[in-house]
């Protein structure tokens, strides 16, 4: 149990890793969309094994907000907080770049 002097809000983690996890997929289709816009680039090779580590932890980070989320829901911290965070973490976890490699990389 937490002390009222702490309180635990899963919500305000799960918005937390959300936002992060939303930042980090940006940076992996900005990366995407450098390399394919410049295919001369020195590096590109690179890059090609940056972006599905960079694709993973985005994912594991999206699914840590989605449990944080339904940590928060359980718990009944229902609010404006809560919505954000799975909108975020659901939203991350649904823009994955690795279902379209043909489309970017061809």
């Amino acid at each position: 149990m937490t002390s009222p002097s702490k309180p635990y809000k899963p919500a305000l983690r799960g918005l937390v890793f959300g936002l992060a996890a939303i930042g980090l997929r940006a940076a992996t289709m900005a990366l995407a969309v450098l390399v394919t816009s410049r295919e001369s680039l020195r590096g590109s090779d690179a890059a090609m094994v940056v972006l599905p580590v960079m694709n993973l932890a985005a994912t594991v980070v999206a699914l840590v907000g989605v449990g944080y989320s339904a940590i928060a829901a359980h718990r009944r911290e229902w609010g404006v907080v809560l919505v954000f965070a799975w909108i975020s973490s659901v939203a991350a976890a649904l823009l994955n770049i690795d279902l379209f490699p043909y489309a970017v990389f061809q």
